[in-house]
């Protein structure tokens, strides 16, 4: 097992899955809604924890410098690439996997975790096993869904293909993907009657959110756009933190859309919103 920073109590939002590396033009840098997610987490007040699997000489980000972590030591960390073919719209983006770090091991998951308000399951390649899903019975659970729709190609070349779904749908309270994460339109009619709730994401083009009760589109918003990567993973973070909060799915996709729409101003996480910054946008915009 590895540790990075010792602490276990008062964690209230832990989220699961690969921490990865992104190929950049200026070497590598830390990417995977896993990374996202507890970042934007601990910038709307929720004390993150992660759940992870990478190699021992994985150098955490300075932002995770007080977010307890816990590892399955892997000989490799997830390593991707990811090429946007067209105006940084991720519709356009061409995505690569170098290297996979091994499956998230529950073994290295301390029993204090379990009791979180919020899960976050955030797989990238398919890397958390559904055993996970029971030892958090009191736990809200959002789960970013793409990593078990993605498989990977020749030379690496990552694609959406065809998943059931069955195992994970019906188990989760929130299900999220962005609307590239589906083969094809049957993908997403089948996901919608397995969930109990689900959200599909498209970039600039907003959110759908379906659930038994209703079904409506949140807006997103017009900024100058530089950087897309995480923008679908700082809505989940979001979202789940602003439902835990309201129990309102309205509220909570609103919410989750400005603070997704402010992350991409600028590479990376730098401009992940604080809740002050949140709410006065909104304000703004009322």
């Amino acid at each position: 097992m590895g540790i990075c920073n010792g602490k276990q109590d008062d964690v209230q939002y832990l989220v699961v899955g690969h921490i990865a590396k992104d190929i950049t033009a200026s070497g590598y840098v830390s990417g995977g809604a896993v990374y996202y997610g507890s970042v934007t987490a601990a910038r709307l007040g929720f004390n993150p924890a992660i759940l992870t699997s990478c190699s021992p000489d994985f150098s955490f980000p300075s932002e995770l410098e007080n977010c307890p972590v816990r590892f399955s030591v892997s000989s490799l960390t997830t390593t991707f690439e990811n090429i946007y073919t067209g105006a940084s719209d991720p519709k356009d983006r061409i995505q690569y996997v170098h290297d996979i770090a091994d499956p998230v091991s529950l073994s290295v998951l301390p029993e204090a975790w379990t009791r979180v308000p919020i899960l976050h399951l955030a797989p990238l390649l398919d890397e958390i096993p559904i055993q996970i899903i029971d030892k958090f019975p009191d736990s809200l659970v959002v789960a970013s869904i793409q990593g078990w729709t993605r498989r990977v190609g020749e030379n690496g070349r990552v694609y959406a293909d065809k998943w059931d779904g069955t195992e994970f749908l019906p188990h989760i309270d929130v299900a999220i993907c962005a609307e590239q994460d589906a083969y094809d339109e049957n993908d997403i009619s089948r996901w919608r009657k397995l969930s109990k709730v689900l959200i599909v994401t498209n970039g600039r083009y907003g959110a759908r959110i379906y659930s038994d009760e209703c079904n409506f589109k949140s807006e997103s918003i017009n900024v100058a756009e530089v950087d897309p990567t995480g923008a679908g993973d700082v809505f989940a973070a979001a979202f789940a933190v602003r439902l835990f909060e309201t129990e309102d799915l309205q509220e909570a996709s609103d919410f989750a859309s400005v603070a997704a729409g402010l992350s991409v101003k600028s590479q990376g996480v730098s401009e992940i919103p604080s809740r002050m910054v949140v709410n006065t946008f909104r304000e703004k915009l009322s």
